[in-house]
């Protein structure tokens, strides 16, 4: 986990955001990162570990008791000089923890499997087809020298389509800890370490400070999760003034009865949706509508994705440009895509100058010296939680 990631992250225990959480370094990593260590929350002492780079910043209740029994023997010796402890829950009762842990469970089987595992899914002709689509014109949006927080990274799928891009600092969470395992193996192997962090976190409670991110990205996320309404509000939250959260999601289209007949038919991949798993206009529109931002959207792909994997990737990016650009200027049929794509960009605040990829400095500390002062800064966090 990268050092200066520590003062964006807040405590998805008690969700206070008055303090910064500090990190405890037990061995560093390579490019400005921590191997091992944890980081606690100055409220309510809540600890989270970072084991071989890998930081699990859940709430207790999607901890694995088991793996937090592992970790604390393996590193008896920094946990007993801090003097911490994990504090574990069972809140099996709460359908958004549920809801949640059969998330993890099915896109933990996606990181590896016999049927189709997610590296492959991502490879096939219609999504790469699609991904170029996309992020040609979200590239065109985005200043040098900025970070962005890929929600619900999987294995970095859409996260490298940044890394590299105009010195970018990227930042990805997801559930699956074996997918976000995946996504920082492929930093190390392609040397992206000082530019990438990716740790597991909960799309339904965003862990991170309002105001400290210059972008944020769902690809296919929101879906996913059990409040997706108030996971927009929140990714709004933490954006800086000016900033531009982009997302793509499943239509709610005319077309989609058709498209889930041919999944029947002929399946393509394997799905474990939300509360919502088809995302509306009128959704986006309701949930940003007192969020001080500004949407835009609109949909791509009018062709079966069963079309374009017939193609091949060649042909599949040429017709998902041409069918797109036609569909794009009929009335009506233009919002009727199988994939709805949006810029949600919130507002400035008056008189506010924003310098894209200003840091704050770290509060780090390490087992072998007294621990740094935790920094005098205090962020307010949103009281207002349903969009």
């Amino acid at each position: 986990m990268l050092k200066s990631l520590v003062p964006k992250l807040i405590c998805p225990t008690c969700g206070q955001s008055d303090a910064i959480l500090s990190a405890h370094v037990f061995d560093d990593g390579d490019e400005g990162h921590i191997r091992n260590g944890i980081v606690q929350c100055p409220q309510c002492c809540a600890i989270y570990p970072i084991e071989d780079d890998l930081l699990e910043l859940v709430s207790p209740s999607l901890l694995n008791p088991e793996e937090c029994r592992r970790f604390s023997e393996r590193f008896r010796g920094p946990m007993n000089e801090f003097g911490v402890s994990f504090t574990l829950s069972s809140n099996e009762a709460d359908a958004t923890v549920g809801a949640q842990l059969k998330q993890r469970e099915h896109f933990d089987w996606y990181a590896d499997n016999q049927e189709q595992t997610y590296h492959d899914y991502a490879l096939t002709p219609f999504w790469t087809a699609a991904d170029r689509q996309t992020f040609q014109r979200w590239k065109a949006q985005v200043s040098p020298g900025t970070w962005l927080l890929d929600v619900g990274c999987a294995n970095g799928r859409a996260s490298y389509s940044w890394v590299g891009f105009q010195q970018m600092t990227v930042v990805g969470f997801d559930i699956s800890k074996k997918l976000v395992r995946q996504a920082i193996e492929r930093s190390r192997v392609e040397g992206s370490l000082a530019s990438t962090s990716f740790l597991v976190g909960d799309g339904n409670m965003l862990p991170f400070t309002d105001n400290s991110f210059d972008y944020a990205m769902t690809y296919g996320v929101l879906h996913h999760l059990p409040d997706p309404g108030l996971s927009t509000a929140r990714i709004i939250d933490i954006l800086k003034p000016g900033g531009i959260f982009f997302g793509s999601e499943n239509n709610q289209s005319i077309f989609r009865g058709l498209f889930d007949l041919m999944m029947k038919v002929k399946p393509l991949w394997t799905e474990e949706a939300g509360a919502e798993p088809l995302i509306s206009r009128q959704m986006l529109r309701a949930w940003t509508a007192e969020r001080h931002a500004k949407l835009s959207e609109r949909s791509i792909v009018f062709l079966p994705p069963h079309l374009f994997n017939l193609l091949g990737h060649s042909l599949s990016n040429l017709v998902m440009g041409l069918s797109d650009r036609v569909a794009g200027v009929l009335p009506y049929f233009r919002h009727q895509g199988g994939l709805i794509v949006f810029e949600i960009q919130k507002d400035h605040a008056p008189g506010s100058s924003t310098t894209p990829g200003a840091n704050l400095q770290s509060p780090v500390t390490e087992s072998s010296r007294s621990p740094s002062p935790v920094l005098d800064a205090k962020r307010k966090l949103a009281s207002e939680r349903n969009p």
